[in-house]
């Protein structure tokens, strides 16, 4: 059976949807699991950045990255760009207009295939479900101070950044995944897939890991998980009498 010795990467790149996808459930701990021993499952998410703070922790991020080494990137922002200007202050500073957002995106992407990533999957931002987060701010400055509050995300506004996370997709011939017409497409989708109408539940993980996990599978049938050597021989490869020559061996073909 082939091996490997150096072992490849993939790397998940985006905001608080991104950081906290290896959390109980996530989608991201999906794709570690699936590639467990054949990629490292990388994540580079950072809670409450948007496209335009993104593109300055690039260097650090992609500095060393190859074709060889990085075998996919995703590419998820648009949650936070997305926050409304008029919305609560805390959240309008996370905006980026629309406009902006999609440069961005296309910068990120270039920037990646000048590394020579060529496999690149983008995520639109998910719907907003417009109660969970009406009930999110009750529950962060009480009912009275709400109420004079505006909502810091609506579901129609993010729709702008969802359609231009596509169109850039489109222009960078990128694959991209359209979370925000999928999710509402989910019977009772506001209460299943999100907790606090922004971030996903265990049902709205696994939706992301199903339809995340399936275009990769289709898109770059290369990268499925049993078409990927493991790393290093099976134990029962090694020579018992002489352990050493094994792994000489395959340092040899590295």
């Amino acid at each position: 059976m082939s091996y490997i010795i150096k072992r490849p990467r993939i790397i998940l790149f985006g905001d608080s949807l991104t950081e906290k996808s290896f959390s109980f459930g996530g989608w991201g701990a999906g794709l570690a699991n699936n590639y467990n021993r054949r990629a490292d499952v990388v994540n580079r998410g950072l809670s409450g950045y948007n496209t335009r703070w993104a593109l300055y922790t690039m260097p650090e991020f992609f500095g060393d990255c190859t074709k060889d080494n990085t075998l996919l990137v995703t590419l998820f922002f648009g949650a936070n760009d997305a926050a409304k200007p008029d919305g609560t202050p805390h959240s309008a500073r996370q905006h980026v207009p629309v406009a902006e957002y999609k440069d961005n995106l296309l910068k990120v992407v270039d920037q990646l295939r000048e590394k020579g990533i060529q496999r690149i999957v983008m995520l639109t931002p998910p719907p907003v479900y417009e109660p969970g987060r009406k009930e999110a701010q009750i529950q962060r400055v009480g009912a009275a101070e709400a109420a004079k509050l505006e909502l810091d995300r609506t579901n129609e506004y993010t729709k702008q950044y969802a359609d231009a996370c596509k169109e850039a997709a489109k222009q960078a011939d990128a694959v991209v995944i359209d979370l925000w017409t999928l999710m509402q497409g989910e019977k009772d989708w506001g209460t299943k897939l999100f907790n606090d109408g922004l971030h996903f539940t265990v049902e709205g993980n696994q939706m992301v890991y199903d339809v995340l996990q399936r275009t990769i599978n289709t898109t770059y049938p290369e990268l499925r998980s049993e078409n990927l050597a493991p790393q290093f021989p099976n134990w029962d490869a090694i020579d018992l009498a002489d352990p050493a020559s094994t792994f000489k061996e395959a340092y040899s073909k590295s």
